[in-house]
């Protein structure tokens, strides 16, 4: 199990899985949300218990042998009472289900950090560290975010900043002293700037932006594939419309080097309750960047398909979140209507994403 440590630098430092010195791979989930339904699916009364063991469990040997994997946690554990939408709260059970799946980082900046005001957010941190998370964009105070962001993650001689931010948060007030990062494109660029002084040589931006459930892109969205253009942004990665979205690949000019810029617009959902049309599939991205010379670039990136199985059992739910690929070569085993709305939604995404220059193998990007 992989651990991340902070230094007196405000550095954090990833210890290896991989052999090779020159590639660190990342891989990246998408929403990770706690209906009410989810929530009391498997609680367990005479121990006041909650079990989501299931909920990584067909994933765990994917998420385990990268370098980084980072999520999306689109709740707050702010404590009890726990609620589901729209102001959500899961138990602790959470973080410590990520940390055991083999997560490393999570992203805490999206229209749900404000839920539960500052008590949410300052615990929600707090949980997080309790049980080995490092978190990114949302801090308990001014003086936490000036020593932790930009978020540097050291790993292999490298260093890579990831930045996370969202388009707001519901319409509820950021609490006093608490930082949410808000897509702003000048903070951004000031970030990227603050950055690369602190040595960043591959720049990650984590954004929860969008239009739900459909395939247009928001404005803010677009705004940040912009800056990212503009100031030599290596991979963009999003989050929040629920649904998979398109994948591209944008050449750009930095200090006169030709470069490629990675964008995966929307992961979509990687476990809810949502059975809205396509909404109960999502798909893990999975990039690697290797040193050329004295340089970390691009190297190679594929996309994962998966579908949230939610069994049914005595009157109660578990949830699955399980690769595709493990369905569909029977290595999973689910009734047949299950499998047919999994293939529906499997099919879709794959539409949605044949077109990329992505696929399901990886696709290389260095001669």
């Amino acid at each position: 199990m992989k651990n991340i440590f902070l230094t007196l630098l405000c550095f954090f430092v990833i210890p290896s899985n991989a052999q090779d010195s020159n590639v660190i791979s990342f891989l990246f989930g998408g929403d990770v949300m706690t209906h009410y339904s989810q929530i009391f699916s498997t609680y367990d009364p005479k121990t006041n218990t909650f079990d989501y063991s299931t909920w990584f469990h067909h994933i765990k040997d994917i998420v385990s042998k990268v370098d980084v994997a980072i999520v999306n946690l689109e709740t707050t554990l702010a404590g009890k009472p726990y609620t589901g939408y729209p102001r959500f709260s899961a138990p602790d059970t959470v973080a410590y289900e990520l940390k055991q799946a083999g997560f490393d980082v999570v992203a805490t900046a999206n229209n749900h950090s404000c839920d539960r005001g500052k008590i949410g957010i300052v615990r929600t941190i707090q949980q997080l560290e309790k049980f080995g998370l490092t978190h990114v964009g949302t801090y308990k105070d001014s003086n936490e975010y000036l020593n932790e962001y930009p978020l540097i993650l050291e790993m292999k001689g490298a260093k890579v900043a990831l930045l996370n931010y969202t388009y707001g948060t519901n319409g509820l007030p950021i609490p006093e002293s608490t930082v949410v990062n808000l897509i702003d494109t000048t903070q951004i660029a000031k970030d990227i700037k603050k950055a690369r002084e602190l040595g960043a040589e591959f720049i990650i931006i984590f954004m929860h932006a969008g239009r739900e459930y459909v395939q247009e892109l928001s404005r803010h969205q677009k705004l940040v594939v912009e800056v990212g253009k503009k100031y030599g942004v290596d991979l963009i990665v999003g989050a929040h419309p629920h649904v998979v979205q398109r994948i591209d690949t944008i050449p750009i000019m930095w200090k006169g080097q030709h470069k490629t810029l990675l964008v995966a617009y929307s992961l979509g959902n990687l476990i809810s309750n949502q059975r809205f049309k396509f909404t109960d599939g999502g798909v893990l991205l999975r990039v690697d960047i290797k040193k050329v010379g004295d340089c970390w670039k691009l190297y190679r990136a594929k996309y994962i398909h998966t579908w949230v199985y939610i069994e049914k059992s005595n009157g109660k739910k578990r949830y699955w979140v399980v690769p595709a690929e493990k369905i569909i070569n029977g290595e999973v085993k689910i009734p047949e209507t299950d499998y047919n709305k999994f293939y529906r939604t499997y099919q879709h995404n794959e539409s949605i994403l044949k077109p990329s220059p992505l696929k399901q193998e990886f696709v290389y990007f260095l001669d």
